[in-house]
């Protein structure tokens, strides 16, 4: 699912995405499911090409999610609109849909989304994802986890230590509200 994985380099992974954009106006991104989570598929393009969301949908299937997404693309490229509805009927089935919360965004659901235009200067782009649910989809094995609420993260392994601020030190930085170091911020602030 991911060229990176069978050895190819960042710049390489970038312009098969670019090259499948510009054939397609599309290209679906997965993630392998581990450690009792699921994996997850999602579209790249659809925000450049059709002004619309893009899509995920969690899956240990790759290539029942790949076939779903491609559906549900084929209903954008024809005129739909996916953004204000709460369920859509393909010949496959019925299937729920909401919007991805901020909070996995943020911490990188599509991370090859974010990658590919920041990689090119698209900061013009306002990344915004439905999700699909398609329970099917997912093993028994795997739990579930809801992208429309801010966590369980889906791409964050549970690392069995608490986020809780422990240590001589806790009280300090429990009472921090800026940087640690000086510059510390500034560094991470996208071009103008």
């Amino acid at each position: 699912m991911c060229i990176m994985c069978d050895g190819a380099t960042r710049d390489e992974a970038r312009a098969s995405l670019r090259e499948k954009i510009e054939s397609f106006g599309w290209a679906a991104q997965g993630v392998m499911p581990a450690g009792g989570l699921p994996g997850w598929l999602y579209t790249i393009g659809m925000i450049e090409r059709f002004g619309h969301p893009e899509l995920v949908v969690t899956t240990c299937d790759p290539a029942a999610g790949s076939s779903l997404l491609a559906g549900l693309v084929g209903q954008i490229e024809a005129g739909a609109s996916l953004v204000d509805l709460d369920e859509v009927t393909l010949p496959s089935g019925d299937y729920g849909l909401g919007q991805v919360h901020a909070a996995q965004l943020r911490a990188g659901l599509l991370a090859s989304w974010t990658d590919l235009y920041r990689s090119e200067g698209r900061f013009d782009l306002e990344l915004g994802a439905i999700v699909v649910d398609a329970p099917e989809l997912t093993c028994s094995s795997c739990r579930v986890v809801d992208v429309r609420t801010p966590g369980p993260i889906l791409n964050m392994r549970p690392t069995g230590r608490s986020s809780r601020p422990s240590g001589p030190n806790r009280k300090k930085r429990q009472n921090s509200k800026g940087p640690t170091r000086p510059g510390q911020y500034e560094q991470r602030r996208r071009p103008e």
